[in-house]
């Protein structure tokens, strides 16, 4: 259940519309029923992030930095929710920006080894499981409350509360047993 719901989340943030400039130009792809460019060098679109990616690593387009994604920001989030005794809003796809942010930093380790992007990446990989253990410490606590505030409910993602829904269902059958109730 929480790795459907996961890779439902992944689908979705793979999907999503990015923008792009072509630092190449790009015959015309086709894309199950949909035809895209032709595309000259500069210009600037956007495309679903699965295509972008791939388009990418080919050297065709460069991807508009995203914000959210870089070891600064990882950092901070990871301070703010360390600091907070309540779990914060997070974006949506949160997790699966952090993942393939991750994923991004080894592709980048492996083709290009340095020791700044070892760096970068061992980082990235402390800062987010920090970030994600802390979260999880929230989540069972909250799982572990009969009535948990609705507003720090909403503050969780969609794998977050498949994890706190299964999490609370376990706990009450585990009470109900030992309690006999």
């Amino acid at each position: 259940m929480i790795t459907s719901a996961i890779r439902a989340q992944d689908l979705s943030y793979e999907e999503a519309q990015v923008d792009v400039v072509f630092i190449k130009p790009c015959p015309q792809v086709k894309v199950a029923e949909e035809v895209l460019g032709p595309f000259n060098e500069g210009v600037e679109t956007k495309l679903p992030l699965w295509l972008a990616m791939s388009l990418a690593n080919q050297g065709i387009v460069r991807l508009r930095q995203d914000s959210s994604r870089s070891l600064v920001e990882l950092s901070k989030s990871a301070w703010r929710e360390e600091r907070s005794d309540t779990l914060l809003p997070v974006d949506p796809d949160f997790y699966s920006k952090l993942r393939s942010y991750l994923k991004e930093l080894k592709l980048k380790v492996e083709k290009s080894p340095s020791q700044q992007a070892l760096n970068e990446q061992r980082q990235a990989e402390i800062k987010a499981n920090d970030l994600v253990n802390c979260r999880l410490q929230k989540i069972v606590k909250m799982a572990l409350d009969k009535n948990p505030p609705k507003n720090l409910v909403d503050n969780m993602t969609t794998e977050e509360k498949v994890f706190f829904n299964s999490l609370r269902e376990l706990i009450e059958k585990w009470r109900g047993l030992i309690l006999g109730i």
